[in-house]
């Protein structure tokens, strides 16, 4: 549901309103809010209660799991100032609990996040502002194209008119609030000449 206009917290209070079905992840963004505090929150969810998570959540950087290799327990969680994020996983401990996908570090989802989180991190540290084509890259590469992570490798798509059938990724969507637009990439063809979404244009 879009609020055109509202504020993050009139977008909590529509959210507050409804009720929770099954668990998933949810943003909210604001761009009324922007450079005056928090402008955007993720969401995780079961079917009943949520959490909000705002940017630099220190619930999200005290996530922590044992690496299955080591027995050691190692950070989990890697949030991030001015940017919130999520793939399929929860990071607060109540989600946890219950989330019946597999964790750890090695897990796709795991993964996927932190190539976000590193996507994010690459560009700051090469002082290259975020902006749509940034965001359209970041996004294409957390679409899975191939084997699933750590065997794929999300940097590479196929030449184009080549299929990735052992890709998954259907829809990859960039929303730019500030300038009212979405770019949207799809799926296309079938079978071995299926090509996903993030290796469109």
């Amino acid at each position: 549901r879009r609020v055109h206009g509202g504020s993050l917290a009139e977008g909590l209070n529509v959210w507050a309103t409804t009720r929770n079905t099954v668990g998933f992840n949810h943003g909210i963004m604001s761009q009324v809010d922007v450079g005056s505090g928090h402008a955007g929150v993720v969401i995780e969810t079961n079917a009943n209660q949520s959490v909000v998570f705002f940017d630099n959540s220190p619930v999200e950087a005290a996530a922590t799991i044992v690496n299955a290799s080591s027995g050691e327990t190692v950070q989990y969680g890697f949030p991030l100032p001015a940017a919130v994020f999520r793939t399929n996983a929860p990071y607060s401990p109540v989600m946890r609990a219950d989330y019946s996908w597999s964790q750890g570090v090695t897990s796709n989802s795991q993964l996927r996040y932190l190539l976000i989180h590193d996507g994010i991190v690459a560009y700051e540290t090469a002082s290259v502002a975020i902006g749509v084509a940034e965001f359209i890259n970041i996004t294409a590469i957390v679409g899975q194209k191939g084997d699933q992570e750590p065997a794929g490798n999300p940097y590479l798509c196929p030449p184009p008119g080549q299929g990735t059938p052992q890709g998954g990724n259907i829809l990859s969507v960039v929303n730019a609030p500030a300038l009212n637009m979405s770019w949207v990439a799809w799926d296309n063809a079938s079978g071995a000449a299926w090509r996903a979404a993030c290796c469109n244009t």
